[in-house]
């Protein structure tokens, strides 16, 4: 066993970092700011190459939750913010990197999880260590050439396998084993130099997550008079020697006092009390800081030489002269780390020159590994004794909304906002709550998909600023009456001729041998005049066949594998519904065919709905190229199934059917979305199944669901 070291992504600003910018970060009562160190092991072997580095860091995903659920998801290292607020609370952070596959050459997927708690002022830093989630195999085909030709060595896991060959014998294998999956397959074949086939095969048993497993052959020629060979294959374990690699994100920004670089730098003419610092990090060295103004600001307002100049390239005397003017820079490279803080100072006796206005500075940074981030500074000058600020897009909904501004001057009082949806004539006015220099007014009962303008307020007096907004759409779920078919198509096609494709099912298989399992209702429905009949039923000849699941689902159907489907789920939605109703009737028999095995999947059938709400996670199907929210496969060897448990559900509701409904017609039903983060979707999967288990094929044969009128509820 060898000693295991760390490959650090290097992400947010380091602990030093954070505390020479300020120590009075802006924080509103209750919050503190985190920043993530993310290390991970990686094998000595290849954890060097260049590519290694740059692809892991851009695919490295980081995920944070609260105990609700997810709460942000960060994709690459250049989308971590330099410093994240959270309020005072419990939390976890989970972080993946690199390509999660069956089996490959290339790909090694790495993860790890760490919990952390924030508390009121803190800045915390924290570290996740990411271990190498592979499996892996090397092979040593050592002197096998004497005894055999054409020899190759298959290495396979229950959902894919590799080759070596002479050709590739130096490469690594990567497996990815599922959860209760603890072996590996090996076959050796080739020709013996008598011309007669040969063949092996064994099994490596327990398999662990971060191990390598060498894979040694070797080929003694047997001198007894029975003549013949020996192949001996030996198998060793040990724990995957790794190497320490830094893998960059680009530089990041930051205001001094914490503040959030996308708010505006905002005071009264005159009034700025303390300099304004524009701090830069960077976890490797910079070899470019470039400022520069709009509307001759620097020469015109701050009398300098020039409206855009380059900290790296300028002389001395250059950077005199700006100092002179109050315009102060300073860099520290820290070469045992790898890390670099530079810091602009803008000074109070320079910006108090600026008149009532907006103006803008943009800042671009470019590191030694030609990694590059742009910062554009707003300044506002302003007399008003309140300014607006932008909302938090994830506090906006079909209905409500929280407003928010800055106290500019702690004398005035009647603190309030005014808001309209745009262009209308009346303002409604709100008051506000005040928490030091913050101010924010939570308002409901607005109309869905319209814009809103709005404005702090305080003494009587309107800020100079106005922010919009718009409130989510209160999307439906088009034909969610199952109204509109083509039945001329095999499956039936659950759209109209004009439409766009939203529903589909997955009982294509059974199409192919004339049994529609989902078809439309014109006996049986709540309003208009159809709905939708899922009918499971076994499909094929005396006992050749397959047992089909009547079904519906948000997505499509793409391609059949054998007598199995690969399904892409979900569809593009980007509203928050608080619940899923319609209309149902649900006539189940005994559990008949149980052909995937499901343990105690024995008495009446069950039927069941559900919805999830999705982030903006996806997987592409290789053998169709389609990417979707989340691709599902029902054959046995490679089985992908939906994980209600999934970190990349926003919010879920079930309802199974554990028996007949009553009465002889359809029944209203709701089913409440429960929410594990506020964040905004982006995708949504809804599924109906008169089997719950259909997946399996595992059913009643004749176990039938009727559906009409779906509809989403919104606050």
């Amino acid at each position: 066993m060898r000693k295991i070291s760390n490959i650090i992504l290097a992400f947010g600003l380091m602990a030093g970092v954070l505390s020479s910018c300020s120590d009075d970060v802006l924080m509103r009562e209750g919050e503190g700011s985190v920043n993530f160190d993310v290390k991970v092991n990686a094998e000595a072997k290849v954890a060097t190459r260049a590519t290694d580095e740059s692809s892991l860091a851009e695919n490295c995903i980081i995920y944070v939750y609260n105990t609700q659920g997810l709460i942000r998801k960060y994709r690459g290292t250049s989308s971590l913010p330099s410093s994240l607020i959270l309020k005072s609370g419990n939390y976890r952070v989970t972080a993946t990197a690199g390509d999660s596959v069956p089996a490959s050459f290339t790909d090694r997927y790495f993860r790890g999880e760490q919990a952390f708690v924030v508390s009121a002022g803190s800045q915390e830093v924290v570290s996740v260590e990411c271990k190498i989630a592979n499996s892996v195999v090397a092979v040593d085909f050592g002197n096998l050439a004497e005894g055999l030709t054409d020899y190759q060595l298959q290495v396979s896991n229950a959902a894919g396998q590799l080759v070596f060959t002479e050709s590739n014998a130096d490469a690594r294998g990567y497996f990815m084993l599922d959860v209760d999956e603890t072996e590996l397959q090996w076959t050796l074949t080739g020709k013996q130099l008598s011309g007669a086939d040969f063949s092996k095969n064994g099994t490596i048993s327990g398999v662990k997550r971060g191990y390598l497993y060498n894979i040694k052959m070797s080929y003694t020629q047997n001198v007894s008079s029975q003549g013949g060979a020996i192949f001996d294959i030996a198998i060793q374990e040990e724990e995957i020697e790794s190497k320490e690699v830094v893998l960059t994100a680009a530089p990041k920004f930051l205001l001094n006092g914490g503040r959030n670089t996308n708010e505006p730098v905002v005071s009264e003419p005159t009034k700025f009390l303390s300099n304004v610092g524009v701090y830069c990090s960077s976890a490797c060295a910079l070899k470019n800081l470039h400022v520069s103004a709009a509307d001759n600001l620097f020469t015109s307002k701050f009398g300098l030489a020039d409206d855009e100049f380059d900290f790296f390239s300028m002389t001395e005397s250059y950077k005199t002269a700006l100092a002179d003017k109050g315009v102060g820079y300073t860099y520290e490279y820290n070469a045992d780390d790898d890390n670099a803080m530079a810091k602009i100072t803008w000074s109070k006796e320079l910006l108090n020159t600026l008149d009532l206005g907006s103006y803008t500075i943009t800042f671009t940074a470019t590191d030694v590994k030609d990694k590059v981030r742009t910062y554009v500074m707003n300044i506002d000058i302003t007399d008003a004794a309140v300014v607006t600020i932008d909302v938090i897009d994830d506090e906006v909904y079909t209905s409500r909304a929280v407003l928010y501004g800055t106290v500019l001057k702690a004398e005035s009082t009647g603190y309030q906002f005014r808001y309209r949806a745009e262009g209308a004539s009346e303002w409604a006015v709100v008051d506000a709550t005040v928490d030091g220099t913050a101010l924010s007014a939570a308002i409901s009962g607005l109309t869905a998909g319209t814009t809103y303008e709005y404005q702090a307020i305080c003494d009587g007096f309107n800020a100079s600023n106005v922010k919009t907004f718009k409130t989510e759409e209160a999307k439906q779920l088009p034909n969610n009456s199952f109204e509109n078919w083509q039945t001329t198509s095999s499956p039936y096609l659950i759209y109209g001729e004009n439409d766009a494709m939203f529903w589909d099912s997955g009982n294509h298989g059974s199409a192919t041998m004339n049994k529609n399992v989902t078809v439309p209702s014109t006996t049986l429905f709540h309003s208009g005049s159809r709905s939708i009949d899922l009918k499971s039923q076994f499909v094929g000849l005396g006992i050749i066949g397959k047992f089909a699941a009547g079904n519906v689902f948000v997505g499509k159907y793409l391609k059949t594998d054998g007598t199995d489907g690969i399904l892409g789920w979900g569809r593009e939605f980007k509203s928050r519904p608080t619940q899923l109703t319609g209309y149902v009737k649900y006539s189940p028999v005994t559990i008949d065919n149980n052909s995937g095995a499901v343990e105690g999947a024995t008495g009446m059938d069950k039927g069941q709905i559900f919805i999830a709400l999705w982030d903006e996670s996806t997987e592409t199907d290789s053998s169709t190229g389609e990417t979707w929210p989340k691709i599902i496969k029902t054959k046995s060897s490679e089985r992908m199934l939906f994980d209600p448990n999934s970190e990349h559900i926003i919010a879920y509701g079930t309802l199974i059917f554990t028996e007949k409904t009553a009465g002889d017609g359809l029944i209203p039903f709701t089913i409440n979305l429960e929410y594990r983060s506020n964040k905004r979707p982006s995708a949504i999967i809804l599924t109906c199944s008169a089997s719950m288990y259909g997946d399996y094929f595992c059913g009643g044969n004749g176990s039938e669901m009727w559906l009409d009128d779906l509809q989403l509820v919104y606050e």
